[in-house]
This record gives C-alpha cells, sequence and structure tokens, in this order.
C-alpha cells in the first residue's frame, strides 16, 4: 500500500465521515425541532384554554 493509496483511502474516508455527519446533524436537528414545535403547540394549546 502506496503512500498516495493510503491519502485517496483517507480522504474518501473523511469524506463519508462528513457526509454522515451532516445527514445525522440534520436529522437530529429536525427531531428537536418537531419536539420543541409539539412542545409550543401543547402550551399555546393551554394558554388558550383558560
Amino acid at each position: 500500500m502506496t503512500l498516495e493509496h493510503v491519502a485517496l483511502v483517507w480522504q474518501s474516508g473523511v469524506g463519508f465521515g462528513f457526509k454522515a455527519g451532516v445527514g445525522v446533524g440534520i436529522a437530529v436537528g429536525l427531531l428537536l425541532a418537531w419536539l420543541w414545535l409539539a412542545w409550543l403547540w401543547r402550551w399555546v394549546r393551554s394558554q388558550a384554554g383558560r
């Protein structure tokens, strides 16, 4: 295994890791946003009920 090969594998691994990290970040962000909106909706409904 040459140094160029190692560099290529490392670069592709970093690229994949970055894409996976971005994908997980977006998924977690959407989940948190959905939970926050659901909580906000419940809070607004409880405020309106008074």
